[in-house]
């Protein structure tokens, strides 16, 4: 499937070039805070490797990153690299303000929850009791339908003609009115779509109920309760100057193109430093703001209607890195990415902003990787081989497991494609058996045969190293003309 999860999609894959450089190399260097000195041996071998390996991606003279990884709430690595502006030549400061993109979605869900502890609303209450002229298509939608990506409306950043139609003066509801009407993608409850447009009706619920706008009710609800002077909703910033961003064309980097930030909204307007995202992680860890029973639910992956568990919460992705439980939410938004994420049995937190937009979620890939460094269980960087067409047309086949959708695997040139409806994957051999996804994730297959030698299952193992298990179903695939968008 089409990984969306962390994306805003305001448009970004119309503006996304074809070609973007992967990661680039080498960056300028800040001392290390007192706190990596005081660190044991491992831990300063550990954080060691990541600055090699950061200091080995983005080079002085390109735009770059600002990292934290922290452990009891302690920095053991507070770090920027590259440059803040290539024009002017201005070096990046740990301190610096990005736009964070779609981990907007955990603020908006915050502020959500704030309303139903305020007894204002109840994530159970129906979307039209909010917004009534929002056409409910003889459903009933409710806010927790839009806090899990489980609504089934349509998704507004999927479709050009609203793009194009968002005008830099619209309002939230005038840019509500340009999808409204559009035809649902499913019946609520019933599939996990990620989905811009739930966000941006809850922004617009957040100040029906509270009766201020959404970038106030955050700035006095949320920022300034924990400090977060550097967090706002862009334009509205109280600091420091957001640094500059940039995407890559024909090989050299470029100004990403400017997009009006209501375009954006509750689903991923907010600028924020990495000193401010390290204090929310804390206050999360320290449970402040909500009651724990409320943080509990927030972090309680849903249960759709036919009983299967989706990999989202309230605003947070819930997923395992390397065996263990992680919370984490990933941005993408014209000009930068970003990644926040947390291990609570280690008590392990990271924050990386990047001013380098790229075609797949880099952040999200730099962010598993430097946690899994971090914990001493780095992840394997996969290298693609040249298998024989004879050898890919082995794989081809319908697989399916139990409540999901089939998958059909067809051989695409020296690579497989992986459909399933009309969302697709590419995936890559790197060994006789085993393949990774072009996306840079660190999801992996591996395909398992029978003594006589014939391919019977599909297994896709996760960067939380859990499985799951196809069983061939057929042995020719059902071909498709979907475009491949991976």
């Amino acid at each position: 499937m089409v990984n969306r999860i962390g994306i805003f999609q305001n448009g970004v894959r119309a503006i996304i070039p074809a070609i973007v450089a992967w990661f680039v190399t080498v960056t300028i260097a800040v001392s290390f805070a007192p706190a990596v000195i005081a660190q044991s041996l491992s831990d300063a071998e550990k954080i060691r490797q990541i600055d090699q390996l950061l200091t080995a991606t983005y080079k002085p003279a390109d735009p770059g990153a600002v990292v934290i990884i922290a452990k009891n709430g302690q920095p053991l690595l507070r770090k920027a690299y590259g440059k803040a502006d290539i024009e002017n030549n201005t070096p990046l400061k740990p301190e610096d303000v990005f736009r964070i993109g779609s981990i907007t979605k955990s603020f908006t869900a915050m502020a959500i929850l704030l309303l139903e502890e305020d007894g204002k609303l109840s994530v159970k209450d129906q979307v039209s009791e909010f917004l009534p002229n929002y056409p409910m298509q003889g459903h009933k939608i409710t806010i927790e339908h839009l806090l899990t990506h489980t609504s089934g409306i349509a998704i507004y950043t999927d479709i050009p003609s609203v793009r194009d139609a968002i005008t830099p003066d619209a309002t939230p509801l005038q840019v509500i009115d340009l999808f409204k009407n559009m035809p649902a993608l499913s019946a609520p409850g019933e599939q996990y779509d990620y989905n811009n447009s739930g966000y941006y009706l809850l922004g617009a619920v957040i100040e029906k109920v509270s009766g201020v706008s959404y970038a106030d009710f955050l700035a006095k609800r949320i920022f300034k309760p924990l400090g977060m002077n550097d967090t706002a909703y862009e334009g509205q910033e109280r600091g420091a100057k957001r640094v500059t961003g940039y995407r890559v064309q024909e090989g050299r980097f470029t100004l990403a193109p400017n997009r009006s930030v209501n375009t954006a909204f509750a689903a991923g307007g907010l600028v924020s430093s990495a000193d401010d995202l390290h204090r929310w992680q804390n206050a999360i860890l320290a449970e402040k703001l909500l009651k724990p029973a409320t943080w509990k639910r927030a972090f309680t992956p849903t249960i759709l209607n036919g009983g299967s568990k989706t990999e989202y919460g309230y605003g947070w992705i819930l997923r395992k890195l390397r065996g263990q439980v992680m919370r984490e939410h990933s941005g993408v938004i014209a000009g930068f990415q970003a990644m926040v994420l947390t291990l609570p049995q280690e008590q392990l937190s990271l924050v990386f902003l990047t001013n380098q937009q790229a075609r797949h979620n880099a952040a999200r890939h730099m962010g598993e990787r430097l946690a899994a460094l971090a914990i001493g269980k780095p992840f394997q960087e996969f290298r693609a081989i040249t298998l024989t067409d004879e050898a890919l047309t082995q794989f081809e086949g319908v697989y399916q497991i139990a409540g999901k959708p089939p998958r059909n695997v067809s051989r695409v040139g020296k690579q497989l494609r992986q459909q399933a409806g009309n969302n697709q994957i590419i995936m890559e051999p790197f060994g006789a058996n085993d393949f990774f996804l072009q996306d840079r994730s660190f999801t992996r297959y591996r395909f398992d045969r029978n003594p006589a030698g014939k391919v019977t299952r599909m297994i896709r193992i996760d960067s939380g190293d859990e499985e799951e298990v196809y069983l061939r179903m057929a042995d020719l695939p059902v071909h498709s003309n979907t475009t491949v968008v991976k």
